[in-house]
């Protein structure tokens, strides 16, 4: 095999697996993660906590992250009530800050295009 054909065959295995990273991203995993955050209504303390959260339909706990094909559609869903304090908003986490997307419904559906996407349910308690 001469110099010629080993190019030829490695510049034909980049070009496959560019046109398979450009055109087929969704094959990559995408990670989403649920965290519940209370806060005391009368003071700036706060807290996280495990609760059930419904992905899809599905009842399970928010104490690990999820895996989805990137692209996937997902519908979220917590309870109105948990430990005592009600239900506020959904945030999605924007890098380091919590400026993100704000929705009031407790079911929604999000589509995961990033790498990780972390979505807060905020809720607030009386004492």
């Amino acid at each position: 095999m001469n110099k010629t054909n080993v190019l030829l065959c490695v510049d034909t295995i980049l070009i496959v697996f560019l046109i398979l990273w450009v055109f087929y991203p969704q094959s990559t995993p995408a990670y989403l993660e649920v965290k519940y955050v209370i806060y005391n209504a009368n003071s700036f303390e706060h807290i996280e906590v495990v609760g059930v959260v419904y992905v899809n339909g599905c009842i399970d706990y928010n104490n690990r992250p999820f895996q989805f094909s990137r692209g996937s559609s997902v519908v979220l869903s917590c309870p109105e009530k948990l430990y005592g304090a009600k239900f506020s908003f959904w945030q999605r986490q924007e890098g380091l800050t919590y400026q993100g997307l704000i929705i009031t419904n407790r079911t929604f559906t999000t589509t995961l295009s990033d790498y990780k996407t972390q979505w807060w349910a905020n809720y607030v308690k009386d004492d």
